[in-house]
């Protein structure tokens, strides 16, 4: 009974550890294609401030 239990709640941990580290995995992506995403308007602006 008690292994059958524990055997549960370490399945549900497991996924729920899952879920999170794809949430994470998630945000971090986001966050890293906005970073990526205002280095190369500042690098055009500034490409443009030196063309001009």
């Amino acid at each position: 009974m008690r292994t059958a239990r524990t055997r549960a709640t370490t399945a549900t941990a497991r996924m729920a550890r899952a879920r999170a580290r794809t949430r994470t995995a998630r945000t971090t992506a986001r966050t890293a294609r906005a970073r990526a995403r205002t280095r190369t308007t500042t690098a055009t602006a500034r490409t443009a401030r030196a063309r001009a």
